[in-house]
C-alpha cells in the first residue's frame, strides 16, 4: 500500500510539474559579432512552442550588455530591405519559428562596447504570460547576410 501511495504521489507531482513546462524551447541562440565601431548587433535562435496554443515573445533584455533591446523583422519597402520593430514574435502552437539573419531577430542597440567573439551574452525573453526565459547566447563571427546588422 505504501508503494502505491508513493507512486501516486510521484505521479501527481510529475503531472503538476508537467503543467509548468515552459512554453518555448530555445535552441541554438547566438549573437552576431560585429567589427569595432558598430553600436548594434542581433541575436538569433530557434523558438519551439511545446504547447497547444500560440505563445508570443513580447519583450527581450540583454542585462549587462545594453539597455535598448527590440524585437525586429525585415520587410521589403519599395524594393529595399529594411528592419522594423515588431510588437511581438508569435510562435504558433506546436511550431518552430526561426530568428535568423534577414528575418525575425532580437536587436541589441546602443551598445557601449561590442561583445567579443567567443563571449556569451545573457538574453531574457519575456512571454505574453509573464514567463521569462534566461539564456546564454555565444557571440559568433558570421559573415554575409548583413542586412544592416
Amino acid at each position: 500500500m505504501k508503494t502505491t501511495t508513493q507512486l501516486t504521489l510521484a505521479g501527481l507531482l510529475t503531472a503538476s510539474l508537467m503543467g509548468t513546462v515552459q512554453a518555448l524551447e530555445v535552441s541554438d541562440p547566438w549573437v552576431r559579432a560585429m567589427p569595432p565601431g558598430h553600436h548594434s548587433t542581433a541575436a538569433y535562435m530557434q523558438l519551439e512552442n511545446t504547447r497547444d496554443e500560440a505563445v508570443r515573445v513580447v519583450r527581450a533584455q540583454a542585462p549587462g550588455t545594453t539597455e535598448r533591446v527590440e524585437l525586429h523583422t525585415h520587410i521589403h519597402d519599395d524594393g529595399v530591405m529594411r528592419m522594423r520593430e515588431v510588437p511581438d514574435i508569435e510562435v504558433p502552437a506546436g511550431e518552430t519559428v526561426s530568428l535568423e539573419p534577414g528575418g525575425l531577430h532580437v536587436m541589441l542597440m546602443e551598445l557601449p562596447a561590442m561583445p567579443e567573439t567567443g563571449s556569451n551574452v545573457e538574453l531574457i525573453l519575456e512571454l505574453d504570460d509573464g514567463t521569462e526565459l534566461t539564456l546564454q547566447a555565444p557571440v559568433r563571427d558570421h559573415r554575409g547576410g548583413g542586412h544592416g546588422h
